[in-house]
């Protein structure tokens, strides 16, 4: 009887430690800064978090997967030290300042335009931590089966972190938006109508 399971594909060769550092690093931190948030140093956990895989590299299959897993476990269990060790405090990178349009980050309609980056990772603070990941991490191109790898949990569950935590964030965002400033109506010479 022939076996219905589709064949799978084989792993890509697997990049020497050097190259797979090289490659993911910046895309690491950047899914840290905005996963964990202007109060910790994301630099500083994607090293742990590289370190670790260094020192278990021969026994990862899955890399990227792996290093993004590790990299959001050990930002939440650092979380809230950090924020009680430094409230408030951020790094000065300007690239976090600038502002971003929303499209450019998520995929998702309805939200206003040219939302500030420190509006859009403070929103995002307020999302528990897995829907908070399933976010970033599907805005940065990953696969559901791939999110519910690296969040250890089946791809229905991944779904609803989806759903949640995109209506979640477009309310915050809405709150946080300024309401729009209508000019005031005048009449045909210019007076108050």
């Amino acid at each position: 009887m022939p076996s219905r399971d589709k064949p799978r594909r084989p792993d890509p060769p697997k990049l020497s430690f050097t190259d797979f550092y090289r490659t993911h690093r910046s895309e690491v931190i950047g899914f840290l800064w905005h996963y964990a948030g202007p109060g910790m140093d994301a630099e500083d956990i994607a090293a742990e978090a590289f370190a670790r895989a260094f020192a278990k590299w021969d026994r990862i299959t899955q890399p990227r997967p792996w290093i993004y897993a590790t990299a959001k476990n050990l930002a939440h269990r650092e979380g809230g030290r950090a924020r009680k060790t430094h409230p408030g405090s951020q790094t000065g990178d300007d690239h976090r300042s600038e502002s971003w349009k929303w499209s450019s980050l998520t995929p998702w309609a309805g939200v206003e335009a040219g939302v500030i980056v420190q509006e859009l990772v403070a929103a995002l603070q307020h999302l528990p931590p897995q829907q908070r990941a399933a976010v970033l991490l599907e805005a940065r191109g990953w696969k559901r089966g791939e999110i519910a790898e690296i969040l250890q949990c089946s791809q229905a569950a991944v779904r609803v972190h989806l759903h949640l935590g995109r209506k979640r964030l477009k309310k915050l965002i809405s709150e946080s938006a300024p309401a729009p400033q209508r000019a005031p109506r005048t009449g045909m010479e210019g007076r108050p109508a």
